[in-house]
């Protein structure tokens, strides 16, 4: 079967933590992308050969705590590495809780 290599994004991304699904190590890279500080792109990225596929585009909404993306790759991540989405899910949860402005 053939495997995929991650590629780190360009410019502009903060490599903020690695998960392991079991498997192997993924590396999260996050970018805010609009100035209201609700969206937060995000990219997960195989450290190594992955089966299937070894990078994942998503989106995380702060407000709402959920994960989406323009594509399949949020449905893909939660149906083939499912350990992997959920620990994804609750570590942006965590680091990147919505500031309460006063």
């Amino acid at each position: 079967m053939k495997k995929y290599v991650g590629n780190e994004p360009g410019y502009g991304w903060k490599d903020s933590h690695q998960l392991d699904d079991g498997e192997m190590k993924w590396s999260i890279y996050t970018r805010m992308t609009d100035p209201e500080l609700r969206w937060l792109a995000v990219k997960v990225v195989a450290c190594g050969h992955a089966m299937n596929k070894a990078n994942y585009w998503l989106s995380w909404d702060r407000h709402k705590n959920k994960l989406i993306s323009r594509n399949q790759d949020a449905t893909l991540l939660k149906k083939n590495r499912r350990e992997l989405y959920e620990d994804l899910v609750e570590t942006l949860a965590y680091a990147h809780k919505p500031r309460i402005r006063v």
